[in-house]
């Protein structure tokens, strides 16, 4: 009887923790240890940043970074979302190309030496173009959509002729949330999209043993304006009225953090309001475990909020408008949702004074969060991708649940 053999898989993203501890989103990587333990052999090409080593060891993952730009201070697209990067310093769009080119040499050179299973590549553009152009063999091409690169898409001329053919080279594809799913149909043809959201670490992310009913509010998230922080401000005179104890906390960085620096002056709240800059996880999740709940004030859609499940996975209550499309969040079940800025403002006045609503949204909010820990967004994966608790592939289909 034939031995089975892990799945090798490769990864490849633009977006990748730099170094331990610092800021940058982790889901890939979070995304790539969810598939190691499910069974799979996993290797991340992602990009390379000043002073790093070009291959290294990363919580179990092996890396491998491509370079893009010299100098190395020139690399400045891989801190952060690579679109973000672009809309707040235009001139990066020159360094695309190169990027794209690192990538997919780099890219190349995995394949030749892993002869992979899969090649799963994070965002449609760039890196599900690059990963299409890999010569064809054994492999499976998977992609994921997590909205700007669909937005980017829908707007771009020749977009959908470009999404349509990606439909064509990818196995599988996926998008973070049931409503990108429906977009990508309705934006750019592509109607057999899975929605597989991102998990979250419930060694990090998990409620406090004694919930602290202190008056903190707290926002992770960048510092642009679709996020929304500008209105948040505008409401806290308001709160401070009602509760002159409660204090707004901002985790994150971003263009317009002097600008807000000055709006809490002007509005006379400095006392009230802390700039905490851009955490490492384990200390947003403290923060999380010490606030009385989490404001997502976004002002136009996210792609599936995964500070918001990491939030309600640490007992943390959620107050979104409706604007942030955040469909885990249920409006009087498991948080609040709020329609324009003079509700939100009554939404977090009524769950700082409510601790009955407090404690109920807490505890609906942690049962909600469960079903999307790591484990089980991994095994849901390798379930889509045919994929046996070995790691050998199977005959795969679409999981009743999640086909369109």
């Amino acid at each position: 009887m034939p031995v089975k053999r892990q799945a090798r898989v490769i990864v490849t993203a633009s977006t990748f923790p730099l170094r331990e501890g610092d800021s940058t989103p982790r889901f890939i990587l979070d995304f790539c240890r969810a598939l190691a333990q499910a069974g799979a052999s996993c290797v991340a090409v992602v990009p390379h940043g000043p002073g790093l080593p070009r291959r290294e060891k990363v919580e179990g993952i092996e890396v491998r970074r491509f370079r893009y730009a010299f100098p190395g201070q020139l690399e400045q697209l891989s801190s952060g979302s690579l679109i973000a990067n672009i809309r707040r310093a235009p001139w990066k769009l020159v360094l695309v190309p190169v990027f794209s080119l690192g990538q997919w040499r780099e890219l190349d050179r995995a394949y030749r030496e892993l002869a992979p299973d899969y090649v799963i590549a994070h965002w449609l553009v760039p890196q599900g173009v690059v990963a299409s152009l890999l010569r064809r063999g054994r492999h499976r091409l998977i992609l994921f959509c997590h909205g700007g690169d669909l937005a980017l898409l829908a707007k771009l001329p020749g977009g959908r002729l470009l999404a349509h053919w990606l439909d064509k080279r990818a196995f599988r594809i996926f998008a973070a949330s049931p409503r990108l799913t429906d977009r990508l149909d309705r934006d750019l043809g592509i109607g057999r999209a899975i929605p597989l959201p991102p998990g979250f670490d419930p060694k990090l992310f998990h409620p406090a043993a004694h919930p602290f009913l202190r008056q903190e509010i707290l926002f992770v998230g960048r510092l642009v304006p679709q996020k929304g922080v500008e209105d948040l401000l505008e409401i806290m005179p308001r709160i401070l009225e009602a509760a002159p104890r409660a204090r707004l906390n901002i985790v994150g960085a971003g263009p317009l953090k002097r600008k807000l620096f000055a709006l809490s002056a002007r509005l006379g709240i400095e006392h009230a309001v802390v700039f905490h800059g851009g955490l490492a996880q384990k200390e947003v999740a403290k923060r999380m475990r010490r606030a009385r709940f989490l404001v997502f004030p976004s002002r136009s859609a996210e792609g599936f909020g995964l500070v918001a499940l990491e939030a309600m996975a640490s007992g943390l209550p959620v107050i979104a408008t409706r604007a942030a499309e955040l469909e885990l969040v249920e409006h009087g079940r498991n948080g609040l949702v709020a329609e324009g800025i003079e509700n939100l403002s009554r939404a977090m006045g009524k769950l700082l004074a409510d601790d009955r609503l407090h404690a109920r949204l807490r505890k609906e909010g942690i049962s909600s969060a469960h079903p999307y820990s790591l484990e089980q967004i991994g095994r849901a994966l390798v379930k889509q991708l045919g994929l046996s608790s070995r790691g050998s592939r199977r005959s795969a289909g679409y999981a009743a649940d999640r086909s369109r």
